[in-house]
């Protein structure tokens, strides 16, 4: 019935929007037929679905004073127009793509040309027989205006999402990045409205859909589209001028139809190269085994983070974890089990650390930093949160070393440092390195924090050989 109603409501839009001697101007029904079908795949196979449209199609057309076969042909053309698109799609795997990439947009177009060629050589019967027109020019009407509502709609409909909250410091870098193309967008309208008349005022807006491309932000590029589309077809009729208002010509539809189709393109092309370098950028800071920071990037980002809470005067713990009997489970299990005992690691302390709902609300960061070595830097937190989670990770590791190997599982030792204000990396990464080798004298598996007083660093006491751990270049004698 939703579906019966949406159709109806927009057919009848289209209806009110001909003009004496040519098609509808503006035709949204299809395209929201279509949308709905793309995003809701269960919904194709239900036959009541195309009989809800096809009902509000035709009753559209009877409102109107149209004659029955004529509405039902008018109909079959336009629900063939949206099959034919849809099973182009998904011949071509359109549907099943995520995130707009330039071969995805060529292969929706492609879709949506075929769609409207099969739908045009139905509605150039229904202009042969019930209005008087020819053949040719009933398919080239039919076929303009289809295309250019695809063109003006679907990347929209498609592309939209369901907004979720975000940060305000996002937010506001979004608008920024859209406002100057919008502002072009506008400036350039108001010179093609003071310019109507001028064939060549509907390209007027290229420079600003190219702009707005440039952002590879697609759907603002497709709303930019959307606008652009709508007001130059708006001035070709002659909206708001004194004569009456004129049909557009094909030709113009069909310019609009594939001025659409650039800028979607390079929004595509730009988007699709931020996430490969985006990809890039991730494989190159990230360990391969365990997914976390590299050490290198690790510091970085951990000063930055310390430099943010200093000057804000928030807190936040430095943890240094260390792997217990980690060379005893490679003699006894082979490098093999010690790759497996590392990754998961990594994926406790990703988990435990740095994807709960709580942790994504501050700065969170994991790195490796030894070969059995992990640090992380946790903003935000107390004392106590510091604690509770280190236990966590500590229990977490336990409980999935005994279960993949048993008394030769590695378990964890971490060290806890908090300060609140000012505080130097290394001095921080010291204080809980000195906290590390507290919880190895201590027996292992064990969760020390450090004191807030003066740092002054223990010598470790070897429990076994394999817990002698190289010294970094921060520790006293080292090389």
């Amino acid at each position: 019935m939703a579906v019966g109603i949406v159709i109806f409501a927009t057919a009848v839009i289209g209806i009110d929007s001909r003009l004496p001697g040519s098609l509808a101007l503006l035709w949204p029904a299809n395209a929201l037929l279509l949308s709905a079908l793309v995003r809701l795949r269960g919904a194709r196979r239900h036959p009541e679905i195309w009989i809800a449209a096809a009902t509000g199609y035709v009753v559209a057309d009877l409102s109107h004073g149209t004659d029955v076969v004529a509405a039902v042909v008018l109909a079959a053309g336009n629900l063939t127009s949206v099959l034919v698109t849809l099973l182009v799609l998904v011949r071509l795997n359109v549907l099943v793509v995520r995130g707009a990439t330039p071969s995805s947009v060529l292969r929706l177009a492609s879709g949506c040309i075929a769609g409207c060629a099969v739908g045009a050589t139905i509605g150039a019967v229904a202009a042969v027989h019930f209005f008087g027109g020819t053949w040719r020019d009933g398919w080239l009407s039919w076929f303009a205006c289809d295309l250019v509502n695809y063109a003006c709609l679907l990347p929209v409909l498609i592309s939209v999402r369901r907004w979720r909250p975000t940060s305000p410091t996002r937010i506001v870098r979004t608008l920024k990045s859209a406002a100057m193309p919008w502002v072009l967008l506008v400036a350039l309208l108001v010179v093609a409205e003071l310019l109507r008349g001028n064939g060549s005022a509907v390209a007027f807006t290229i420079p600003a859909l190219v702009a707005g491309a440039l952002t590879g932000r697609f759907l603002l590029v497709a709303l930019m589209v959307m606008t652009s589309t709508a007001a130059m077809l708006a001035m070709s009729v002659g909206v708001g001028v004194s004569a009456a208002p004129a049909p557009v010509s094909t030709t113009t539809q069909m310019a609009l139809a594939l001025l659409a189709l650039g800028p979607l393109v390079v929004a595509a092309a730009t988007a699709e190269r931020r996430r490969l370098l985006a990809e890039l950028r991730e494989a190159t800071t990230r360990d391969d085994l365990t997914g976390v920071l590299r050490r290198g990037e690790f510091a970085d980002r951990a000063q930055k983070i310390l430099d943010d809470c200093s000057r804000s005067g928030v807190k936040s713990a430095f943890l240094m974890m260390d792997l217990d009997n980690f060379k005893l489970l490679n003699d006894r299990h082979g490098h093999l089990a010690g790759d497996q005992a590392l990754e998961g690691f990594g994926a406790i302390l990703r988990d435990v650390l740095t994807s709960s709902e709580d942790q994504r609300r501050r700065p969170a960061i994991v790195g490796r930093v030894g070969g059995e070595e992990f640090a992380a830097l946790l903003s935000g937190v107390t004392v106590e949160q510091a604690r509770t989670l280190a236990e966590e990770v500590r229990k977490r590791q336990e409980d999935l070393a005994r279960s993949q190997f048993g008394p030769d599982g590695t378990t964890v030792s971490i060290g806890v440092a908090c300060c609140n204000g000012a505080r130097d990396l290394d001095e921080l990464m010291l204080a809980a390195d000195t906290s590390v080798y507290s919880a190895k004298r201590q027996g292992r598996n064990n969760v020390v924090v450090a004191s807030d007083g003066p740092l002054e660093v223990a010598a470790p006491s070897v429990q076994s050989p394999s817990d002698v751990r190289p010294r970094r270049a921060h520790e006293p004698g080292a090389a």
